[in-house]
């Protein structure tokens, strides 16, 4: 082999062998040649669960933080090239927070200065209302803290639920490809950093 790449060969049968004795490979097809047969492999399920103990993570949320680190970097990534079309210049851009006397309701990144909210005011859309219109991309990045019942809350995530799997039975060959994370979750007040004395 040339250059160095019997090692990687190595590993790689190492690990090709290695999954085959633990089941999660198979052999799907062996194709006859001079020297060693050709073999293709596919994976034997569709889905696996791994335990937390078989993880390096010494804390659920080590784990849930590794497990995300890809998607968000392509979020952000698809967001900030989406975003940074949105307006011919930089200048136009900056960070809006919006709150009254229950708290912070809303702080997001805007391509242009929002209107004002105004109080008991019309819901067609907000401070993020342009970007519904026909002419702007198809993107939506918002927080926001929601006070619900315990009904209201388990409607809603079935809510998302249906929305999700709505979409997501669309194939349309012809369409474009879209990250979509739908979040929810109780909020837990995180207590700020103490400095050192």
């Amino acid at each position: 082999m040339a250059g160095g790449s019997w090692p990687v060969e190595q590993a790689v049968l190492y690990r090709v062998r290695q999954f085959l004795r633990l089941g999660l490979l198979t052999v799907t097809r062996i194709e006859a040649r001079a020297g060693r047969a050709l073999k293709y492999y596919r994976a034997s399920s569709r889905g696996y669960f791994v335990p937390f103990a078989a993880t390096h993570a010494d804390t659920v949320q080590a784990l849930y933080e590794a497990s995300l680190d890809h998607p968000r970097r392509s979020v952000l990534a698809s967001l900030a090239q989406v975003w940074s079309g949105l307006a011919d210049d930089a200048r136009d851009y900056g960070l809006y927070t919006f709150g009254d006397e229950r708290g912070l309701m809303s702080h997001a990144l805007l391509p242009y200065r929002p209107a004002v909210p105004q109080r008991g005011g019309p819901a067609g859309g907000g401070m993020l209302g342009p970007l519904l219109a026909d002419e702007a991309p198809a993107v939506w990045n918002n927080t926001a803290t929601l006070s619900l019942s315990a009904r209201d809350a388990k409607a809603l995530q079935r809510d998302l639920y249906a929305l999700h799997r709505r979409y997501q039975d669309c194939r349309d060959p012809a369409g474009e490809s879209y990250l979509v994370r739908l979040t929810l979750t109780p909020a837990v007040v995180v207590a700020p950093r103490q400095r050192p004395s």
